[in-house]
């Protein structure tokens, strides 16, 4: 393999397609498909050749081939997959089918064509996966050991299909019967897996049956077989997906909302709603529900896309008979789109008290463009429920320095508030000093003599919208404000660093960026406006953190029972360690020893560099005893080790994790202490010797996937690399409750 040209080559649309129109094919008589992809991941896929997987970028591959590999290339494959590489397979005449599902992320990642000029056909198919998969979190690569994988084999979903049954489509039922049987029956329905249910409407919703119906498959199908349209000359599409919210996405019919399992609704119509749509739409996307479109006309389109959770999951078609046509473009995003769950802390969602601060970029450097920024807050004002003891906002513009348009306490209805965002004009200025503007917010414009309500138990949100890269320090301002319990969205406007805005951000899932001014009217940020009973909300696509930082604890059983073997557990600490970047900013290491009771050997901030822990390692002593006691030992790191007094960042969005290590059943109790620990969004992996099989791990780790049964002290090794790509990886979204919300 051979570079033509790398990710950071060309920056320009036109000078790419030009670069591309000068390809001339390479030859050769072999083909090393496995050699290739460890070459693009070695080479391509890095930060000098332009890649930023750092900042969250989603990392993909499209592989073309025309024949069978000479080489290998599950292992190359399984290399890039856990380097977070999406591959999508296209293969054409000679390519082998078994090698390119074995590349591709998924088997519905691959394409085939039957020659090479065929490939035009595919395209449309192949653009909705790059559009749709947001990224891939892999956490263990071993057959023999249980896997956590974000993909349609594995991942739960409840899937609503809502059906216009009005006399326009009920002429065509049969087609829209073929459409749904064809459909579900690609899905992996289970009790555990996929669940469907099925509402048919036109002036009222009827239910055909709810998701907890039908486990089987064949079951399922023959049920679709049996419906039969009732008809009706109206549409009231708005009423409809009231209906399913209130009755089919619930607990009673079958719903697994709560356990934080995807929500998807799938609406086929054919007709323009008699009633209102927009709100039934803005409810349904507050209730965490993500809304796929299928229209046929006469469906309205405008009506249509206020529907669809984003535009790329809207789907039409010329007429009934050409759905078959849009199947497999349903199925890609409908099988394959990661939907991340993110619970808002609970002084957001309960209440009626918020107070609401916008802090704006009002320099020179915003121009003509300033009244986008204008509207895209008048646009969010109309859903607050803004009055003297509900929801107070404010706005305040920043440049060289800081001005308050008007205070918390000004403004008591909604119309006065849109009236003064209206007036707002800009303040210029040709510096950007946001971390002055963030002290200044949380001194001056959050505290009691600036209108806020903190001490009335009242939430404090801020939303930031910025240009460009601050010209003073942001970190001190923004730990400050997270330690006074503001939550600050940001959003980021054109090349605005990434990092500066996730550290400004209250959790990393809060920060936004927009390529341009204009992109802010499509930018959804109905967490902001949810409703007092909402908490589970759909997080859009983020930007990742450029530097790894994670809060590890070990907690190991150190009775007498270890004996010996304490050698091999100090090694197998020492290589886990060695894998990480360790330092202040970066990767912490602490470690607690338990039997009848726990024993601190060194904090999360004892020790600042890895050559510093790693000797700390090596000097531990068994601490020996004949009792172990986990529920005493995990009430211990929660009060006195995943603290901000011990060097933890809970409160800052940092991965908190505990690697338990253990030889046998506690004798003390511990499902709350368990459940306490994954409230705290602090993921424990349960390392089982001797006596501690799944039985006693299952219940301690965060999810059954990272328990892990060694038996044997020598089994350690075998799980060092798979361990430790797990805790590189995995991410744990949580915002934490703020300092008011007990």
């Amino acid at each position: 393999a051979e570079p033509e040209f790398f990710l950071n080559t060309y920056s320009r649309k036109g000078d790419l397609i030009a670069r591309i129109n000068k390809l001339t094919l390479r030859g050769g008589t072999e083909l090393k498909t496995g050699a290739a992809l460890n070459y693009v991941q070695n080479y391509m896929f890095t930060r000098d050749a332009g890649s930023r997987k750092e900042e969250g970028v989603p990392q993909f591959l499209i592989l073309v081939t025309g024949g069978r590999s000479k080489d290998d290339i599950k292992a190359p494959s399984d290399a890039l997959l856990r380097a977070g590489v999406m591959t999508i397979a296209i293969g054409a005449e000679n390519a082998i089918k078994l090698q390119l599902q074995e590349a591709a992320l998924n088997p519905s990642l691959v394409y085939s064509v039957k020659e090479f000029h065929s490939l035009p056909e595919i395209q449309q198919a192949v653009l909705i996966p790059l559009s749709t998969l947001n990224g891939v979190r892999i956490i263990s690569e071993s057959p023999t050991l249980k896997t956590i994988n974000e993909n349609p084999e594995t991942q739960e979903r409840d899937i609503v299909f809502l059906i216009d049954d009005s006399w326009r489509a009920a002429a065509s039922f049969d087609s829209i019967r073929e459409f749904l049987y064809s459909i579900i029956k690609q899905l992996n329905i289970g009790e555990d897996r996929t669940r469907v249910a099925v509402v048919q409407y036109s002036e009222k919703a009827r239910v055909e049956f709810p998701l907890d119906t039908y486990t089987d498959k064949g079951d399922l199908l023959a049920a679709v077989q049996r419906l039969r349209p009732a008809g009706g000359s109206a549409v009231n599409t708005g009423a409809a997906m009231k209906h399913v919210v209130e009755k089919i996405f619930t607990t009673a019919a079958g719903s697994r909302r709560a356990d934080t399992t995807p929500q998807i609704l799938v609406l086929l119509t054919c007709s323009k709603s008699m009633d209102d749509v927009k709100e039934a739409a803005d409810t349904l996307k507050r209730a965490a529900i993500v809304t796929f479109v299928i229209g046929v006309p006469d469906a309205d389109r405008q009506e249509l896309q206020d529907i669809a959770y984003s535009p790329n999951l809207l789907f039409e078609a010329q007429d009934f008979k050409s759905l078959p046509e849009i199947q497999d473009q349903l199925l890609q995003p409908l099988t394959t789109l990661i939907i991340k769950i993110i619970k808002m802390p609970h002084g957001v969602t309960e209440g009626h008290k918020r107070d609401i601060v916008f802090l704006i970029d009002g320099s020179s450097h915003v121009g003509i463009y300033f009244y986008l920024i204008r509207d895209f807050i008048v646009n969010l004002i109309p859903h607050f429920d803004i009055g003297k003891d509900k929801d107070q906002i404010s706005v305040v513009q920043y440049s060289d320095d800081t001005r308050v348009e008007f205070p918390l306490n000004a403004l008591t209805n909604k119309a006065d508030a849109l009236a003064a965002v209206k007036m707002l004009r800009q303040k210029g200025g040709s510096e950007l000093r946001t971390g002055a503007a963030l002290d200044f917010v949380r001194k001056n414009v959050f505290s009691k003599s600036g209108g806020g309500r903190k001490h009335l138990g009242s939430s404090q949100i801020m939303l930031l919208i910025t240009s460009r890269k601050s010209q003073d320090d942001v970190r001190r301002p923004s730990e400050q404000l997270k330690q006074a319990g503001v939550m600050a969205f940001v959003v980021g406007i054109g090349d605005v660093e990434g990092s500066e805005l996730r550290q400004v951000a209250y959790s990393p899932n809060l920060s936004f960026r927009v390529d341009n001014y204009l992109g802010l009217s499509e930018l959804d940020l109905h967490m902001l406006t949810v409703s007092q009973h909402t908490e589970n909300i759909p997080i859009p696509p983020t930007i990742g953190s450029g530097v790894d930082r994670r809060d590890i604890v070990f907690l190991i059983d150190g009775t007498a029972k270890l004996g010996k073997g304490f050698q091999v557990v100090r090694k197998f600490m020492a290589k886990i360690v060695e894998g990480f970047d360790v330092g202040v900013g970066k990767v912490q290491f602490g470690v607690v020893q338990f039997s009848e009771n726990p024993r601190t050997e060194f904090f999360l901030n004892s020790h600042a560099t890895k050559k510093k822990v790693l000797v700390a390692i090596k000097k531990l002593k068994l601490k020996r005893g004949k009792k172990i006691n986990i529920g005493q030992a995990l009430d211990h790191v929660m009060h006195q080790v995943f603290t901000s007094s011990a060097g933890s960042r809970i409160g800052n969005a940092v991965p908190q994790i505990l690697v338990l290590l253990t030889c046998g059943k506690s004798n003390d109790e511990i499902s709350q202490q368990a459940d306490k620990l994954r409230e705290l969004g602090i993921v424990l992996f349960g390392i089982g010797l001797k006596d501690a099989d799944e039985m006693v791990l299952e219940p301690l780790a965060y999810s059954p996937a990272l328990a892990f049964p060694v038996r044997t002290i020598k089994g350690l090794v075998n799980i060092q690399h798979q361990l430790q790509q797990i805790i590189k990886t995995v991410a744990v979204e949580v915002v934490e409750r703020s300092a008011g919300d007990k």
